[in-house]
């Protein structure tokens, strides 16, 4: 492949690839320098940072650096004698906003990028259409921006909720074990995930044949669901940090109770809703271990004894903090669906092999969860004769799109459930990990397929007396009283503070300054503030309003404990 600077009519330059008997230039031949001024008059950027892809289109390059002298560019340049003959033309160490990557290494590439954190991305068509690193860089940038998006959208939707659970069940935080007490417990044994997907339908009959040969790892939406089928779980993951999300761990409780009260008596299911409401906070599902990050619904340690409560750490500044009192409690990875996470907890326990059941990634045969699950029911119940309840219309308000399923043909899914099953497939290729995907139906993954169920034996005492060796062993961290004694003071010194500075946003701003805690609690609360495009007028506004929610938080806690 040939690299060379051509001279153009309006006597600017422009670089032409020759690959054998195809050739193809990297900006306009006719005019570029004029074309990338006009390209420039009709984008307008809005991040600090910027990258491009590739250096054939210097010109717009230039131009971006002349009219935006404030802002940060960078450039990935996956070609070394691209590099050398722009440079030439243009001594690219005269800008000081301009950095640029030569490499074709695609983890050094990804590496920067990532360490770039919010970026705009300018990609050059040519590169893409002619280059297959470039399409890969492409790519990798798309996934990781929508990811990146996702998660703002996460923070800004669930910054005031993570707070006041964190602040709220800090007491329980300093006595909770953490999960990395959980780390290769479970050694060489195999793993199934189960998800809420339509197929769980399905798939529920081979769990339940193959139920004592296997760690069962429940995502919350799955626990009611496999507990009607007589499943106990040994594990239960949950990661969604709103309090109404407890309600599938409310209603997997309960139905243990009414699998307690069917071998108890001869009159099956006849529990009063009564007697729920009076015992369900008696009974803690001692067969189970539930796993969940710290900064899950307080209402967690009402139901849950907490020799059964596994917490990991949680990937926000203010955890930080935290955690610096209490120590770390283990890491577990979150950014996909609760599946997501539940693979990669299983692996850190010793899973030799995962196998994947009720994990869709699509709404097959137009069901949005399998039979049983609290949400579908709660649609059913508000069924009427002029509002009958139909999924697809529940579906229609996303944005959905077909994709092939294990069974070759198209199935209905959205980007969301897309970028989890791109989640799941980065990591069984990065880790090399043994992830088998036995889900009945659903979106086809690249994953490995027909595992062979016969080779399964009975590990039903071992995996029980794991647990009851774990949970037998529950001690509180040392210290936790002095440890949340210690808080309770702070918030009470903080509520002081913040009270006396209430009518003062600008004494407010000062106290921020130097005090890290509040610096980081006001963060989260104006998370919805923050990720938007805002003025340092809607900044200013937003603080009292902070304020208030911030030191009605604090009281709160210091009330319950």
């Amino acid at each position: 492949m040939e690299f060379n600077l051509i001279q153009t009519k309006e006597s600017t330059y422009t670089i032409k690839v020759c690959d054998g008997e195809k050739s193809f230039f990297l900006a306009s031949y006719f005019y570029p320098k004029k074309e990338a001024q006009i390209t420039l008059e009709k984008i307008h950027f809005k991040k600090e940072q910027l990258v491009f892809l590739g250096l054939g289109n210097f010109y717009l390059i230039i131009e971006t650096l002349k009219t935006y002298p404030n802002k940060n560019v960078f450039v990935v340049e996956p070609f070394k004698e691209v590099y050398n003959l722009v440079n030439n033309v243009f001594p690219l160490n005269e800008f000081s906003n301009l950095s640029v990557l030569c490499s074709q290494d695609i983890e050094e590439i990804k590496n920067f990028l990532t360490n770039l954190g919010d970026f705009e991305f300018i990609p050059n068509t040519q590169y893409i259409s002619n280059f297959s690193l470039a399409r890969e860089i492409h790519d990798y940038v798309k996934n990781y921006l929508s990811n990146l998006q996702i998660n703002k959208n996460t923070f800004a939707k669930f910054g005031k909720i993570w707070f006041r659970n964190l602040v709220s069940s800090f007491r329980n935080i300093t006595k909770a074990r953490g999960v990395k007490e959980l780390f290769g417990k479970f050694r060489d044994l195999t793993f199934a995930v189960v998800g809420a997907g339509p197929s769980l339908d399905r798939d529920i009959d081979i769990i339940k044949l193959h139920r004592n040969k296997m760690v069962i790892v429940s995502s919350d939406t799955a626990f009611p669901v496999l507990v009607k089928h007589d499943i106990i779980p040994d594990i239960v993951i949950t990661v969604d940090s709103q309090w109404k999300n407890f309600i599938y761990i409310i209603e997997g409780i309960q139905n243990s109770m009414f699998r307690l009260t069917k071998n108890i008596t001869d009159q099956t299911y006849e529990v009063s809703l009564k007697t729920i409401t009076q015992n369900l906070k008696k009974f803690s599902p001692s067969e189970t271990l539930f796993v969940s990050d710290v900064s899950y619904s307080s209402i967690i340690y009402e139901f849950i004894d907490l020799k059964n409560i596994f917490l990991f750490d949680a990937p926000f500044p203010m955890w930080e903090f935290m955690k610096k009192k209490v120590g770390e409690k283990g890491e577990v990875l979150v950014g996909g669906s609760v599946v997501c996470s539940a693979i990669d907890l299983s692996f850190k326990l010793g899973a030799s092999e995962v196998l994947l059941f009720g994990n869709d990634l699509s709404y097959t045969d137009g069901k949005i969860y399998c039979k049983h699950n609290y949400f579908e029911k709660e649609f059913k119940t508000r069924d009427n004769f002029l509002e009958r309840y139909d999924p697809t219309v529940v579906i229609s308000q996303y944005p959905v799109f077909l994709k092939p399923s294990k069974s070759n043909n198209l199935v209905l899914t959205d980007l969301r459930m897309m970028t989890f099953k791109k989640w799941i497939e980065d990591y069984f290729h990065k880790n090399n990990s043994k992830i088998y995907d036995c889900t009945y139906r659903g979106v086809k993954l690249d994953l490995m397929r027909d595992f062979d169920f016969s080779k399964l034996s009975d590990k039903s005492d071992l995996i029980k007396n794991i647990k009851t060796t774990l949970l037998e062993n529950y001690k509180p961290i040392t210290g936790h009283q002095k440890i949340y004694a210690d808080f309770e003071k702070e918030l009470q010194e903080k509520i002081i503070l913040l009270q006396k500075s209430r009518n003062n946003v600008y004494k407010v701003i000062n106290i921020l300054e130097s005090d890290i805690f509040l610096k980081v609690c006001f963060e989260m609360v104006l998370q919805r503030i923050l990720v938007s495009n805002y003025t340092e007028e809607d900044f200013l506004k937003a603080i009292p309003s902070a304020l208030d929610y911030i030191v009605k938080i604090f009281k709160f806690s210091l009330s319950i404990s």
